[in-house]
């Protein structure tokens, strides 16, 4: 079985554009202001999303940093029961997008160390000349804490890195996974014009209806919010943003407390996967949203294409901004009913399996009842079942069988 797909250009850019994707740490759009949370919590990146192509139905595969590094990077969901993909050696080895860069630059740029999950071999085993920037890369060393220096370092330093590419004419790709939006929260006192807030300017009330769980995991997502508009300011003063499509993802959600606007979403266990993906490229990208319901893997596809870079899609992300593809549906990989399950969503509906059992459901996730539907629906629950199997075992056939040719 092959899922070989080839895309290629009729033309190209005379200059290639550069490629910077960002992993936001623990962001889905349930504590973000632009997504409705009642706490003015994202004001830089709300600001920079309305300038952006935006999606607003993109899904995560798995609740966990680990696992979504490893599908945005292998183009595979993780679908593994125990632990992560990443951990599994006998699944790293794959033929990926990220690797066909060529003539590019690959960055990967982290706080702490890429031993981490095992890290280092999804970004190794998979990308040829890839440079890893990790703990003891850095001038700077000041670690704020488990997750190596801070996003504000960890921004300028990469910054550094690519200002000297740019300014050498060197095409370049990077991924840069941030990390203080994790527990334990470490923000400083102050850093340039932010500041933390404190407990007493922050009301009780509001703190409980927009789902945070303190105010330090408050702190935490304005000091990446205000990190992301540093970053994309050096870059504009470092020369390179005016040729450079940036790319945004949440790896998951924050673990916060239910909240009306998305009670149904902690109903089926699926509040972890819906994440923010925007693209901010004045010269490459109109600003829009896009409602079309999109998935992790299919990060590269999507900006790939935006750089017209020819290159063999192996895997299963489409790019999603082909408006001929048809098929647009999010995979989900999560727990319900005490056991592992898989998920299908496509537009408004949530089709639901568990892998052992076999029990599923259908739910309409626009309206308050939780009703199953899959009796009111069966040729509908027969043909997204089909679809969610081909997703799934798909993924298990591709991690023994997309293997290098060595």
């Amino acid at each position: 079985v092959s899922f070989e797909r080839k895309v290629v250009f009729d033309s190209t850019f005379t200059k290639k554009p550069n490629i910077v994707i960002v992993m936001m740490e623990s962001v889905g759009v349930k504590p973000m202001s632009y997504y409705g949370n009642p706490i003015n919590s994202t004001p830089i990146m709300d600001s920079i999303i309305k300038k952006s192509l935006s999606f607003s139905n993109f899904y995560v595969h798995k609740s966990g940093t680990a696992a979504s590094v490893f599908a945005s990077v292998t183009g595979l969901p993780d679908i593994e029961n125990v632990r992560t993909a990443s951990r599994n050696p006998l699944i790293q080895d794959q033929r990926i997008i990220f690797d066909q860069f060529d003539g590019y630059d690959k960055l990967y740029f982290l706080g702490g160390s890429a031993n981490w999950a095992n890290i280092r071999s999804v970004f190794q085993s998979n990308i040829n000349g890839l440079k890893i920037f990790e703990e003891g890369s850095y001038d700077t060393e000041n670690r704020a804490d488990v997750w190596g220096i801070d996003d504000y370092e960890l921004f300028k330093e990469s910054n550094k890195e690519l200002e000297k590419l740019s300014k050498s004419n060197k095409p370049f790709i990077a991924y840069i996974q941030t990390a203080s939006n994790h527990i334990p929260f470490t923000v400083p006192d102050e850093k340039e014009n932010f500041k933390p807030l404190k407990e007493s300017e922050v009301d009780d009330s509001l703190i409980e209806k927009s789902g945070f769980k303190s105010v330090a995991q408050l702190n935490a997502l304005r000091y990446l919010d205000f990190n992301i508009g540093k970053f994309l300011e050096r870059a504009k003063e470092s020369g390179y943003y005016e040729n450079t499509i940036f790319a945004f993802f949440g790896d998951h959600n924050t673990a916060m407390k239910p909240t009306e606007q998305y009670a149904k979403d902690y109903a089926l266990n699926i509040q972890l996967q819906h994440v923010p993906f925007f693209i901010n490229a004045p010269n490459f990208v109109e600003s829009k949203t896009i409602a079309k319901n999109g998935k992790l893997i299919d990060l590269f596809p999507t900006v790939a294409s935006l750089a017209k870079m020819n290159h063999t899609n192996y895997t299963l992300g489409n790019n999603l901004l082909d408006t001929t593809n048809t098929n647009n549906a999010s995979f989900v990989y999560l727990k319900t009913i005490g056991e592992p399950a898989v998920g299908l969503i496509q537009d408004s509906l949530f089709y639901s399996k568990t892998t052992v059992t076999k029990t599923n459901g259908l739910y309409n996730l626009k309206t308050k009842d939780l009703s199953d539907l899959k009796e009111d629906y069966p040729l509908l629950t027969k043909q997204m079942d089909s679809l969610l199997n081909a997703f799934y075992h798909s993924t298990k056939y591709l991690y023994f069988n997309n293997k290098k040719v060595k």
